[in-house]
């Protein structure tokens, strides 16, 4: 099954407007690229090496929503409303259909942003389809990756989850609520 998909870039300023006008045109399959605070929210949430190279060069000034639209959606039909929606918002917009996309290429195509994560001085959490050569000193985890389906926890989110003291490392592995985890040994 392919899908198409329809991209609409628009100024940051207009993105959330324009968002809730693309939930009209397609209630289901938006994904919303927003960079804007991409640099201060990083810090936070991440270690800065785990930004890749192709994501700190794109604009902050723009925000692109890419539709998925199924095969049986017509993508010149969602065009039309969505330019008739967004000029009479007074939004500039530039709107592009991509390249079809085939079901297949999503399944695994979310695994080229998880490499191998450092956690401390000697744990390394490492995705099972990675490879990865520890020094003697470090411990691997190769979690299960539970949520193949829809990836929504990478490591370094995980990663908020663990202490540190200047003797021992702590951890806990949450990937939901109802996960299990994996003290590491002292």
């Amino acid at each position: 099954m392919n899908w198409t998909d329809l991209k609409i870039t628009v100024s940051t300023k207009d993105a959330e407007t324009a968002e809730a006008i693309a939930q009209m045109a397609v209630p289901y399959g938006i994904y919303i690229e927003d960079y804007s605070d991409m640099l201060e929210l990083v810090p936070q949430i991440a270690h800065i090496d785990l930004i890749d190279e192709d994501l700190l060069a794109r604009s902050r000034t723009e925000a692109i929503l890419h539709l998925y639209l199924p095969p049986e959606e017509n993508p010149a039909e969602a065009s039309a409303f969505l330019t008739h929606r967004l000029e009479a918002e007074g939004i500039p917009y530039r709107i592009e259909t991509d390249q079809t996309l085939a079901e297949e290429d999503w399944a695994n195509a979310w695994k080229r942003f998880y490499h191998p994560t450092h956690l401390g001085k000697r744990l390394v959490v490492c995705p099972s389809w990675e490879e990865y050569t520890p020094t003697p000193e470090e411990l691997v985890m190769i979690p299960a990756w539970p949520l193949a389906a829809a990836p929504t926890t990478p490591p370094a989110c995980a990663a908020s989850c663990w202490s540190s003291s200047p003797l021992n490392i702590h951890a806990y592995w949450i990937w939901e609520p109802a996960a299990a985890f994996f003290p590491l040994p002292h």
